[in-house]
């Protein structure tokens, strides 16, 4: 009673809101710490970047270590700051649709290859529009533009 599962993980969002739907960068992570938390921002948010978060203790270093421009949101009081319009709404989106995935297929999940799940959620949340010919097709513009002859 009360004590944390044996090999706990965390699940790192960080989503960029300029695209329809927001495109998700997900990472596993051990801790909720600063020490874990900011490298990873700090490498995949461009410098300059406007950010928001809840109030987590960890990210409230963020603006004045990473130089990001940073506003959050308190949810003990709002879920829209009403003075700056910040929410963490496209956050919560992507979890419901991403749960909803792993949901889907009943837990059937090898916790060995959850970033993997998380990887294939990613791709697919950044290419939204179908494609003529699916998924496939998706998957092989992107070899082709990472690979071309």
């Amino acid at each position: 009673m009360g004590r944390r599962p044996r090999g706990e993980r965390w699940v790192l969002g960080l989503f960029d809101t300029q695209y329809e739907p927001a495109r998700p960068y997900l990472q596993l992570v051990r801790r909720r710490n600063a020490a874990t938390l900011l490298p990873i921002i700090q490498r995949n948010v461009l410098p300059g970047s406007l950010v928001y978060t809840d109030e987590w203790a960890a990210c409230r270093r963020m603006q004045r270590v990473l130089g990001f421009n940073h506003l959050t949101v308190n949810h003990s009081v709002n879920f829209v700051d009403p003075v700056t319009g910040v929410h963490t709404q496209h956050a919560e989106s992507n979890w419901s649709v991403a749960k909803a995935k792993f949901k889907k297929i009943k837990g059937n999940t090898n916790p060995n290859f959850l970033q993997e799940y998380l990887k294939e959620f990613m791709w697919r949340r950044w290419h939204g529009e179908p494609h003529s010919n699916g998924s496939f097709g998706w998957l092989m513009q992107d070899i082709a533009e990472q690979y071309p002859l």
